[in-house]
């Protein structure tokens, strides 16, 4: 049986626990001797990142923390049929697939990778595994590489999970009133900030813009996953919104389906930025979680505090502003839908 040092003292006889790096070192050094191939690597999608965690590699040409846009690899095209991906000979596989073995510069010529999946749905990442020269992946080894992938998920799942309740314990310890289910800041903690943002523009005319998002229910995602995909869905825009601003902005859960993002020294059309890359996040979610039947379907609006001389006095009439632009967003894409 293989087994590695970093699992050897982890072993009952040895009183010392696994842990979760030592278990997820582990895997891709037992795949790569199991399957005789130069590259395991276990990773991590987040946003549009694309984050290697775990890495065994004989040529030594990547390491663990590397990142890339998830869009430049291997793994998002495996996602969006939700199978594994098996590519015996790159040069004769679609010239998509051979533009990503460029991109990466790894100078691989086989693939063989399969998702990570938790039980709500969501995309973790993947385990996949590479050689320099044509290799032929046979059936037995995509049910070795799933194996290991099951295996992997309910340590990742727990980490995830324990990493989600840290973060919110220590926003808690700074902002008593957050949201507890995703940690953004509660609507009474943005109405504060936001009447705080209005006072300062008041006094020295600060400029400053409110954007809105909402959460169209996905009717898919509750049939397949129950009450549980609203909580699913709205977490993975909180986790967006996050990653897409910055440390400076207000980010909020205002109503149940309701988020909302106070951005200090901008006005809308500075705004625009952030929301290209908020679209380009929802749009990476989408494109690896469609076949989970999670979609994130949004409205977006942006107001700024110069468009009206009554949101000086009633800054909440701001926020309603952007929110009907976002509702009114989101009546659109339904038209359209229903006309295609």
């Amino acid at each position: 049986m293989l087994k590695p040092a970093s699992l050897a003292n982890g072993s009952p006889e040895s009183g010392a626990s696994t842990s979760l790096s030592d278990i997820v070192e582990a895997i891709p050094d037992m795949v790569a001797r199991l399957l005789n191939t130069r590259l395991a690597v276990v990773a991590r999608i987040e946003s549009t990142t694309y984050t290697l965690m775990s890495v065994v590699d004989q040529h030594h040409a990547i390491r663990p923390g590397q990142l890339y846009n998830v869009l430049d690899t291997f793994c998002v095209h495996m996602l969006e049929t939700g199978q594994p991906l098996r590519i015996n000979d790159i040069a004769q596989a679609p010239a998509t697939l051979r533009t990503v073995a460029q991109k990466l510069e790894l100078n691989i010529q086989s693939y063989l990778g399969v998702p990570l999946f938790m039980e709500d749905g969501r995309v973790f990442g993947s385990l996949w595994v590479a050689n320099s020269t044509p290799r032929h992946f046979s059936d037995g080894d995509v049910a070795s590489l799933q194996l290991f992938a099951r295996l992997l998920m309910p340590e990742l799942a727990q980490a995830e999970l324990s990493r989600h309740s840290e973060r919110i314990e220590q926003t808690q310890a700074i902002h008593p009133n957050i949201d507890p289910s995703t940690g953004l800041f509660a609507a009474d903690s943005f109405e504060a900030v936001l009447q705080r943002e209005a006072t300062r523009h008041n006094h020295s005319g600060s400029v400053y813009a409110v954007a809105v998002l909402t959460i169209e229910a996905c009717e898919s995602a509750k049939e397949r996953y129950g009450e549980y995909a609203g909580d699913t869905l709205r977490q993975a825009l909180a986790d967006i919104i996050m990653r897409t601003s910055r440390l400076v902005d207000c980010c909020a859960r205002i109503d149940a389906d309701v988020f909302a993002v106070l951005f200090t020294e901008t006005n809308a059309s500075g705004a625009a930025a952030w929301r290209k890359r908020i679209d380009a996040a929802v749009d990476a979610w989408n494109r690896v979680h469609t076949t989970r039947e999670l979609v994130l379907e949004i409205g977006v609006g942006i107001a700024d505090c110069t468009e009206d001389s009554s949101f000086a006095k009633r800054p909440n009439a701001l926020v309603v502003s952007a929110r009907q632009r976002a509702e009114a967003a989101v009546q659109s894409e339904k038209q359209l839908h229903e006309m295609v």
